[in-house]
């Protein structure tokens, strides 16, 4: 085996890793907002996670970035970190997890409505048909899916979560031309410091989260997140953009709601209705023709390579 195809399966390898962990994170937030708000459970997260990131940074002596950087990461971390997780969270914990990950699971789409109408790029016929049957999915999800102990809000949730895909779409973009320029490591640690102090920003609001009293659950569901869900999933994620593009490398959420459904079936006895499955199902088949073919994605992980999704 070559080292370009060697390079290349440990890229796909890690990238399942992303999808597994990812796919149980719609899970797991559940279980973190089991005394904490959506908002609290985010902030203890990222106040975790960003004074990881700050002390890598202070040791690797890594100058504070300025100008158009300065900017960049300050937006890619408002919308991946502050609004983002708010979304998600906040839709996760009022739906179902089953339809929070087909849900989120559509933000390829977004993706694909950007490039044509922003950047007027032509696609193909099959890909707007993939447009179509993936929000007729999504229609079908928000009317089947059966009640919940655990979905408080399901329409509101609902509502979150598509807003959270499409914003998810936008960070995706936004960040291509920051992992062009600079390390992708580098990216989701500062994006993330500066994602958290915009966060921060609604602690006026919402007050300090509750330290105690929080159940072992919620505790492990926090541990989870930063590990495995943030540090090492963004690290990745920002990889794959570099390598991919934020077409091509979108498409690996589609197995994500999978992953979250046979989870949130076995960890919360979630069902689903016939008119859901029916969504699921269409969704990821409106996903699978929206992915355009790539051979650009066969690159061995550190070379780089032109973004997946743009016209010659």
């Amino acid at each position: 085996m070559s080292q370009a195809r060697k390079a290349s399966l440990v890229f796909e390898l890690l990238m399942a890793a992303v999808v597994m962990a990812w796919g149980f994170n719609y899970v797991n937030v559940k279980f973190g907002t089991l005394v904490w708000t959506p908002f609290a459970f985010t902030w203890v997260r990222f106040f975790l996670v960003a004074v990881i990131c700050a002390l890598w940074l202070l040791f690797r002596r890594k100058p504070l970035p300025s100008g158009r950087d300065l900017l960049g990461y300050l937006l890619i971390g408002a919308l991946g970190i502050s609004v983002y997780q708010i979304l998600f969270a906040v839709g996760d914990h009022d739906t179902t997890a089953s339809a929070t990950g087909f849900l989120l699971a559509v933000s390829p789409v977004f993706t694909v409505l950007y490039i044509a109408w922003i950047r007027r790029q032509p696609h193909r016929l099959s890909q707007w048909l993939g447009v179509g049957l993936s929000l007729l999915g999504v229609g079908l999800l928000v009317i089947g899916q059966p009640a919940s102990p655990f979905a408080p809000n399901p329409l509101l949730g609902d509502v979150l979560d598509v807003l959270a895909a499409l914003t998810w779409a936008s960070y995706t973009i936004i960040s291509q031309p920051m992992v062009e320029r600079h390390d992708p490591i580098e990216v989701m640690l500062w994006s993330t410091i500066f994602g958290f102090l915009v966060l921060s920003l609604a602690l006026p609001v919402t007050g300090m989260p509750p330290l105690s009293g929080i159940p072992l659950a919620s505790w492990l569901a926090v541990a989870f997140a930063v590990g495995p869900v943030t540090l090492f999933g963004l690290a990745m994620w920002q990889v794959g953009v570099r390598q991919l593009g934020p077409t091509a490398v979108s498409v690996y959420i589609n197995a994500m709601p999978v992953v979250g459904a046979i989870a949130a079936h076995f960890a919360l006895g979630e069902g689903f209705g016939w008119l859901e499955a029916l969504g699921a199902v269409v969704v990821l088949s409106g996903l699978v023709l929206t992915r355009r073919p790539a051979a650009a994605a066969r690159v061995a992980v550190g070379q780089p390579t032109v973004a997946v999704d743009q016209e010659p």
